[in-house]
């Protein structure tokens, strides 16, 4: 069996796990606030200047309350737009100041994205130099030492080696309930471990 082919297998096998076990709203909410709490205490998370989020969708475990936590402690926050028929994806600043529905509207999947009215980061810009990035990111599964599946398109494994790439300080967290931590995943030359995995 191939390593894509393990993949397709779990991949199936995690996506019903969620469906069974994450669809009440309610229990989703309970554990996004256990995770939520979990990551904001943290020492990358009080030490970082620039946090990325993403927008949950579906039965998600839900990041974005840390957008607060962030702005509370003087953080800027971005969050991603991806582009449709590629494997590249790009993330905005958020604004404080303006509700956060006037600042997304539906994008690629259904997802919520950020307008394109709002300021893009470029990674070769000089803003991000010196600052330290906590990326957060979803996932289907990962494991305890950081090894992550997602959903096959690769947009977050390219994002990040780009960041890691440009010589950037990145540190990399996944996001997920307790359900999602699995023992092994297989991964391929161009997949991304995390520094950090934090399950609620």
């Amino acid at each position: 069996m191939t390593i894509c082919e393990e993949k397709k297998i779990l991949r199936s096998k995690i996506k019903e796990i969620l469906k069974t076990e994450y669809s009440d709203k309610t229990l989703r909410q309970a554990f996004s606030k256990i995770a939520v709490e979990k990551l904001a205490s943290q020492k990358y998370f009080k030490e970082a200047d620039f946090v990325f989020l993403y927008v949950p969708y579906g039965n998600e475990i839900d990041d974005f309350a840390l957008k607060e936590i962030a702005w509370n402690e003087g953080k800027e926050v971005f969050v991603p737009k991806i582009y449709e028929g590629t494997s590249e994806m790009d993330f905005y600043l958020l604004v404080k100041s303006k509700p956060i529905l006037t600042q997304l509207s539906k994008g690629s999947f259904g997802i919520l994205e950020p307008n394109e009215s709002l300021k893009k980061i470029e990674i070769s810009s000089e803003v991000l130099r010196d600052k330290k990035i906590l990326i957060v990111v979803p996932g289907l599964a990962f494991t305890e030492n950081g090894a992550r599946l997602g959903k096959g398109k690769g947009f977050y494994d390219i994002y990040i080696s780009r960041l890691k790439a440009a010589g950037l300080k990145v540190f990399t967290v996944g996001f997920c309930y307790p359900l999602q931590i699995v023992k092994n995943i297989p991964m391929e030359k161009t997949d991304v471990f995390f520094d950090a995995v934090i399950k609620a």
